[in-house]
């Protein structure tokens, strides 16, 4: 995620003169890995609309597919 993150700010989709100002990725919950479930939230910061986006996603171990 990192990497396709770093590429899309140095093509300049993303705001910021540094990469850290950019977005971020954090996965490092490890209480919560330890009980089968991995949360991740992500931050971008796009150059439209100009504010700054966030995202979680969350994957629990053992639940079913839930795509068609």
């Amino acid at each position: 995620m990192r990497s396709f993150l770093t590429g899309q700010w140095r093509q300049g989709a993303l705001l910021g003169h540094k990469s850290d100002e950019a977005f971020y990725v954090i996965c490092d919950q490890t209480d919560t890995i330890d009980d089968g479930k991995v949360i991740c939230d992500i931050g971008i910061a796009p150059v439209r609309p100009a504010e700054f986006v966030q995202f979680t996603i969350t994957q629990i171990a053992g639940q079913p597919d839930q795509s068609s």
